[in-house]
């Protein structure tokens, strides 16, 4: 499914791996898997598929993404 996705992401000091996170959202929310229903991939165009987890939804019907390791999206 097509979806727009908001990332960031930072290198944390303490356990040395790269920690990524953002918000997806679909024309309609509903159209959006349920939470913390165990790994996702997300694939950005130019990118290699990153492993996620679905965290919550938002008020708006988006979702929070997270995942530890090589991001989605080029460095």
């Amino acid at each position: 499914m097509a979806v727009r996705v908001a990332l960031t992401g930072h290198l944390d000091p303490i356990d040395g791996q790269f920690h990524w996170h953002g918000r997806i959202s679909a024309a309609d929310g509903n159209e959006l898997p349920d939470p913390g229903r165990g790994q996702v991939f997300l694939t950005v165009p130019g990118s290699a598929p990153a492993p996620g987890v679905l965290q919550e939804r938002d008020p708006w019907g988006n979702l929070r993404i997270a995942g530890i390791g090589a991001p989605p999206f080029p460095l």
